[in-house]
């Protein structure tokens, strides 16, 4: 499930909205996806957006390595394209290396190995054709935006290197999120993956994935099981840690005439993450105290001809937009600490759940909506073992539930549920004022991972952008860490 938070609305009172980039859409969460987390669907993950956020962003590849193919059918339905119509709404960027979105597959082949899959497929010149339409498509409504002009390698380096000393320093690897993966594993990654950046600075997440995750899990010859887990924290992290140095890239080189008041990041926050956040390596989130979520209920699919019924959500001037703005704004405030906030919060996410029923379901009381109320009106009509058996079952959707290996860095909050009277499945989506969860660890000193949306802070993010720009300038006669200091083999804790 997700916990998101709308973003850091220094635009509450400005009227703009922030440039949102979404993690959950990588092909590389993709192929790896976070442990007991949704939100990746590429479909529901646009949903999510569209109907419950601001602007988003997303980089080239995402469109090209969607899960599903289901971004690459979209753009071949031209002018019915959903992803059209948010373009052209303003709704949509996407982050591109050049403005020939149809060239990138065969640029990245031979260096990124789903991409020359990719290039190899038999359909290869149909997508390029929908690529070339889709990119003249964004082009003519202003809908590319540049990619980070500073490599964006270095920042992550520079994180490896701080995670590196952190998981070698740190007395219990509980608090970092690694129970069930023993911690000569995971600093023998980040070892082999900064020694491999240093003698050839290219693709570090791309060589954590193919060579430094599978010959780590060949040399301890561990069980499967461990190895899994081992794989799903490493890039997890290194995935969390990609998309931050994206966006904080991208807040430091915003210039204010780009039309958005921010820059925001959509990834999962795991323990191992914020434990780079806290140490002050990674750009804080901005400000935001802990907070109950709010419930949005977000439809993950729609058929083809709901799609229009989005985009007044996109749209100025519509009531469902005005909902939507409303509770951004409030969030932004509260997010802000205005403690006024708080009283109009559950008003707006009701007017903005109300607007989202109006436009999918057409009609407003969610009681006759929602299944899991119907599913209560059917076994009100007969007694005994059925009744106890729905309730019973029932009661287990209203707490938390902990899913992934390790029971206790993942977590889903309220209800997965088939809406009977239209082909749709709606989320119960968490809206928290912050970008720390109200948590409650099922062992004492556990963190646990949420996927979030957060504001980031323009000062924090330059400051991180001259760390790495330094890093790039003196990398060649100048390492962040030395091969003594690599060398080292701590026991396991």
């Amino acid at each position: 499930m997700l916990v998101a938070l709308a973003a850091d609305v220094t635009s509450a009172g400005e009227g703009r909205m922030n440039l949102v980039y979404v993690g959950s859409l990588d092909d590389s969460v993709v192929r790896n996806p976070w442990a007991g987390i949704r939100g990746n669907d590429f479909m529901e993950a646009v949903l999510r957006q569209t109907l419950t956020s601001d602007p988003m962003a997303i980089n080239d590849g995402y469109i090209f390595q969607s899960k599903g193919d289901w971004a690459l059918l979209d753009i071949q339905k031209r002018e019915e394209s959903f992803l059209f119509k948010l373009a052209s709404a303003g709704f949509l960027k996407v982050l591109c290396r050049t403005k020939n979105l149809e060239e990138m597959p065969e640029r990245m082949s031979g260096v990124v190995d789903t991409h020359t899959a990719l290039v190899q497929r038999s359909d290869f010149s149909e997508i390029k054709k929908a690529a070339y339409w889709f990119g003249d498509a964004l082009l003519q409504h202003n809908a590319f935006a540049s990619w980070p002009t500073i490599d964006i390698g270095y920042g992550f380096y520079l994180s490896c290197v701080a995670a590196y000393r952190m998981v070698r320093d740190t007395k219990s690897t509980d608090e970092l999120g690694l129970t069930g993966v023993p911690r000569a594993m995971v600093l023998s990654a980040f070892r082999d993956l900064i020694r491999m950046f240093h003698e050839n600075p290219t693709s570090i997440r791309g060589n954590l994935e193919s060579k430094v995750i599978p010959k780590v899990i060949a040399e301890t010859a561990c069980q499967a099981r461990v190895a899994n887990k081992f794989k799903a924290v490493m890039m997890g992290f290194a995935n969390e840690l990609y998309h931050l140095n994206f966006a904080a890239l991208l807040s430091a080189e915003s210039h204010p005439d780009h039309g958005f008041a921010g820059i925001a990041v959509e990834t999962r926050h795991s323990p191992l993450f914020m434990g780079l956040v806290d140490r002050g390596v990674l750009p804080a989130v901005a400000g935001g105290d802990r907070r109950e979520a709010v419930q949005l209920d977000v439809p993950t699919k729609i058929a083809a001809d709901k799609i229009d019924a989005t985009l007044a959500f996109v749209t100025p001037g519509t009531g469902a937009f005005d909902a939507k703005a409303a509770f951004l704004r409030g969030e932004g405030a509260l997010f802000a600490g205005d403690p006024d906030a708080d009283r109009e919060r559950s008003n707006h996410a009701r007017a903005l759940n109300g607007a989202i029923y109006d436009s999918f379901y057409g009609r407003r009381d969610e009681a006759l909506v929602h299944p899991v109320n119907r599913v209560l009106e059917f076994t009100r009509e007969y007694s005994g073992p059925l009744l106890e058996l729905t309730e019973k079952l029932l009661s287990f959707v209203d707490i938390e539930l902990y899913t992934g290996p390790g029971m206790d860095d993942a977590v889903e909050y309220g209800l997965t549920s088939i809406d009977v009277a239209a082909p749709s499945v709606v989320r119960r989506v968490g809206m928290a004022a912050s970008p720390y969860p109200k948590a409650k660890a099922r062992r004492r000193g556990a963190r646990r991972s949420s996927l979030m949306s957060v504001g980031l802070s323009p000062e924090p993010c330059r400051r991180y952008r001259e760390a790495s720009l330094g890093t790039y300038r003196n990398f060649a006669s100048r390492f962040l860490i030395d091969a003594s200091e690599l060398a080292e083999a701590p026991s396991d804790g």
